[in-house]
């Protein structure tokens, strides 16, 4: 392969900038269950209610983890070289995405529930 080719083919400090931001939405989802849900676990103890499908999923260790697993996929597709740098880059474009979405669900799911909250004051 020629010097050029062999440019073309690897990450850019711009790729691998792109894999190190996506990679705190993966530390985010993976600490979430044991670092983030309990304080809100205690919150919700007290509002009496039944808490939403979301909420109960996103309080499970098992869910956050999924998230983080189905998100790390393209990351680990991504640095297979054998692959056209477009592929790799767009796996890894994908992967932010899948990362920082499964972070806000999160988010929302633990807000949830206070939101519901807001509705019911008048």
């Amino acid at each position: 392969m020629s010097e050029g080719a062999a440019a073309r083919s690897e990450f850019t400090v711009l790729d691998w900038l792109g894999f190190g931001v996506a990679a705190l939405a993966e530390v985010f989802n993976v600490a979430f269950p044991f670092a983030i849900a309990p304080s809100f676990g205690k919150m919700f103890a007290d509002f009496g209610s039944t808490l939403p499908a979301l909420t109960q999923a996103a309080m499970s260790v098992w869910f956050p983890l999924a998230l983080a697993t189905i998100a790390f996929v393209p990351f680990a597709l991504s640095l297979d070289g054998s692959r056209p740098i477009g592929v790799r880059r767009a796996l890894v474009l994908g992967g932010a995405a899948l990362g920082g979405g499964s972070a806000a669900l999160l988010l929302i799911a633990m807000y949830a529930p206070i939101f519901r909250l807001a509705e019911n004051i008048k």
